[in-house]
């Protein structure tokens, strides 16, 4: 355990309050923690690198943590966390009395991002380990009112399981595992009476229907993309300096309200991470990419919203697939804005589209009803944003595209592969919080019928029913070690920041100085300097004494087991304990103390004898977790080699769209040049 260095200005982090004996008096949390946790491999580490040096240009803010979680899965190199800029806010601080500078203005200086390192090499876990142990890690050691979540690596989650993979060991985070660790971080940050705004994912393919119904309840909001997500398209400088600077404008607001709608504080701050996201990967059409961005709500009634419209369409498709509505259905899903290999499909689109095939005034009508039903639910209107709730009062808040290879996006997607994938991708999906909640009439209920209604038969054989098809072999999810371990044991897995003061150290310099008071009181109990009043008259023991030093001895051995938990070096108080104890075995064989008095402190000395124990193998029970995690990480690697056959990080489908010319096209008109105008006769010099 490394170490605990002294604390940087004004910035003592609030101890756990799950762990018994730290101390209550505790400075008030911070505003702001924006957590980057960043999962790299051989061909975006680099890129990440940039993005982390972004950052640090970026400046501080007297009140807002910024920490990275940075894991390069490649060259050898482990984990390691960043403090972003917290030495240059420390000397800001002492020398300039300046606790905030946002950007460097004229400055030219290269920052080196090493001098913010934190901790490094910390050790190999599995991927869903090290995303618990990362935001317990920020909770504990940098609490705050208002927390932010960036997670940046290899995404497309939904069917195939594999976010945020690591090389190193094989392992990934599921879809089930990612709702479990952020509904949890979500709960824990609100029994502080804090909030988690925002979880904003930097990866391919997050923004769909799944995912929102797997995280509602966990933050207020996710950020993401339905196709591509390229590095270096998110500007992580002018993200952050958009905080700042809105912190600066609104100031701080040291209550939150119990409105399910963010104050204009946190409004300004979501409404500007979108726009400069956008606006910043737009240029990226230059190359000929094309990609979209989504933020939607996740509070559980605007995503319970979509459950009943989404149980009526389920209902209707399945009938419709009996009764004539096959070739509609298959119609609207060729036409419909698809992503990666046409596995996964826009929801809005295809409902737009199947309402063209299904007309009202049609036998079919109970499809477009159905559609309609879940367009308005997924709609979004700019118009409300001169209402005080804005577009926040929205499943999707806002929806962006540009390219014509995504103009048909609207925020959020769905699995709908063409054919059946394996059974393992199945049954996780059988699993997903989507399709538990909609039950009978659920998405893959309906996907189940599609499969085999749109399968065409097998050459020179007759056809079969799908309940002499067979179904698909069950499996169970291979349970996961995290769900077994508390926050505290979490925690456990790496050390302290190595600048701030964890209030542990005050509690361990306590203990030592109780720990030698007692050796003194206990090397003084065969002194008969006590008056008769005070002392056993059949023993010669000062009674009153030894039951006081019983109990202070039984809360010191009580202490110092919390104090095992916590994760700090005890080996030093343990042999202390151990020292004490063979001194109270002895006196309690003395001719001084006979009699009960004399069995109590004897039972005493050998509990306290089989602690000192205890404690002093603290460091090889650790060395054990370690293996037992060595041994985790290679069946996991086996089971990530079986999931990387399924093949579903294929290209994304080009479709069939428009695209006059090079003419952008874009949700935002705004944002056309001058040479796109005059294509379109719309400019007018002067």
């Amino acid at each position: 355990m490394s170490e605990v260095a002294a604390p940087r200005a004004n910035t003592t982090p609030r101890p756990n309050p799950e762990i018994e004996g730290v101390s209550s008096d505790s400075p008030q949390p911070d505003e702001w923690t924006i957590m980057c946790y960043t999962a790299g491999d051989a061909t975006v580490s680099a890129s990440m690198i940039a993005q982390l040096k972004e950052l640090t240009d970026a400046g501080f803010q007297e009140s807002t943590n910024v920490l990275v979680y940075f894991d390069p899965n490649c060259n050898g190199r482990n984990a390691r966390i960043f403090d972003v800029n917290n030495r240059r806010k420390k000397y800001s601080k002492e020398h300039s009395k300046k606790g905030t500078v946002i950007g460097d203005a004229d400055d030219p200086y290269v920052r080196n991002i090493a001098e913010d390192c934190d901790t490094q090499d910390l050790q190999q876990l599995p991927a869903a380990l090290t995303l618990r142990y990362f935001l317990e890690y920020s909770r504990t050691y940098y609490p705050a009112r208002n927390y932010m979540l960036f997670l940046m690596g290899h995404g497309i989650i939904v069917g195939n399981d594999q976010f945020l993979p690591d090389d190193d060991d094989g392992s990934s985070v599921t879809l089930s595992e990612l709702g479990k660790i952020l509904k949890n971080f979500g709960e824990r940050v609100r029994e502080t009476k804090g909030e988690f705004h925002l979880v904003a994912f930097h990866s391919c393919g997050m923004s769909s229907v799944e995912l929102a119904f797997e995280l509602q309840g966990s933050a207020r909001y996710m950020m993401g993309t339905q196709g591509s997500a390229f590095p270096g398209s998110w500007p992580y400088r002018q993200l952050l300096k958009k905080v700042f600077n809105a912190m600066a404008e609104f100031g701080a607001d040291p209550t939150l309200s119990s409105s399910p709608y963010p104050n204009k504080l946190v409004r300004a701050i979501l409404k500007g991470l979108q726009n400069l996201s956008f606006y910043n990967a737009h240029d990226f059409w230059h190359a000929g990419f094309s990609a979209d961005l989504c933020m939607c709500s996740l509070d559980k009634k605007k995503v319970g919203g979509l459950k009943q419209a989404l149980q009526s369409l389920v209902a209707e498709l399945k009938e419709g697939l009996k009764q004539g509505a096959r070739e509609p259905i298959l119609l609207a899903h060729l036409e419909s804005q698809s992503y990666f290999g046409e596995s996964y499909t826009d929801l809005y689109d295809f409902c737009e589209c199947l309402q063209k095939y299904c007309p009202e005034d049609g036998s079919h009508n109970g499809i477009w009803k159905a559609c309609m039903e879940v367009r308005s639910v997924l709609e979004t209107s700019e118009a409300s944003s001169n209402d005080p709730k804005g577009p926040f009062d929205q499943l999707v808040v806002f929806s962006d595209y540009y390219g014509p290879a995504y103009q048909h996006s609207n925020g959020l997607s769905i699995f709908f592969p063409w054919k059946a994938p394996v059974d393992k991708v199945m049954t996780r999906y059988e699993d997903y919080e989507f399709t538990k909640e909609l039950e009978a009439n659920s998405w893959m209920s309906f996907l189940d019928e599609y499969f085999f209604a749109t399968k065409r038969p097998v050459k020179g054989f007759p056809e079969v029913t799908k309940e002499e098809s067979g179904n698909r072999i069950a499996q169970s999810p291979v349970a996961h070690p995290l769900e077994k371990l508390s926050d505290e044991q979490i925690l456990l897995l790496g050390p302290p920041p190595r600048h701030r003061e964890f209030a542990v150290a005050k509690w361990v310099a306590r203990l030592q100085k109780e720990l030698a008071t007692l050796a003194e009181r206990v090397a003084n109990l065969d002194q008969g300097t006590r008056t008769p009043a005070e002392t056993n008259k059949e023993t010669g023991m000062p009674a009153k004494g030894l039951e006081t030093l019983q109990k202070e001895l039984g809360s010191l051995a009580k202490e110092l087991g919390s104090l095992a938990a916590s994760g700090q070096d005890v080996g030093t108080l343990a042999k202390e304990l151990g020292s004490l104890a063979k001194e109270l075995g002895s006196l309690s064989e003395s001719e001084q103390v006979i009699g009960t008095p004399g069995k109590e402190l004897g039972s005493l000395a050998k509990e306290l004898g089989s602690l000192a124990k205890e404690l002093g193998s603290l460091g090889k029970d650790s060395g054990s977790l370690s293996k037992e995690f060595g041994s985790l990480s290679k069946e996991l690697g086996s089971l990530a080699k079986e999931l990387a056959t399924l093949g579903f990080f294929g290209i994304t489908a080009i479709k069939n769209f428009d695209s006059p010319g090079n003419l952008i096209i874009t949700s935002r008109p705004g944002r056309r040049t001058r040479r796109d105008l005059e294509r379109l006769g719309d400019y007018t010099p002067g």
